[in-house]
């Protein structure tokens, strides 16, 4: 077995028609996988977004900053950059939000 077709038997994966990684997983014993799939691509190849075994998505912005994470409990977490590239402040945006304000003014 050449190496290419050993590593195709550890890692399945499938690519797009641009032969660009859409899925990968990657098998950690016997009974136990973590998949990654890569569904959106920016025009020069460059991911755009991550999602792991159909729990949390990743998004990130044009310089490849995390922006979003949406997590599988339905809240999200937004990120925010200062001028420089530095994280300055995320934040959560729980998936109560509706209930809560209801909650609030008790005319929903």
């Amino acid at each position: 077995m050449s190496e290419v077709e050993w590593i195709k038997t550890i890692l399945p994966h499938e690519n797009d028609l641009g032969n660009r990684l859409t899925k990968l997983t990657n098998n950690i014993d016997d009974t136990n996988t973590i998949t990654f799939e890569y569904a959106n691509y920016d025009d020069v190849g460059n991911r755009l977004s991550c999602k792991i075994d159909d729990a949390n998505a990743h998004d990130y912005d044009v310089l490849y900053q995390l922006i979003t994470t949406d997590y599988n409990d339905g809240n999200v977490v937004d990120y925010y950059y200062g001028k420089l590239g530095n994280r300055t402040h995320q934040k959560l945006q729980p998936k109560d939000a509706i209930s809560v304000i209801c909650a609030i003014f008790t005319t929903c």
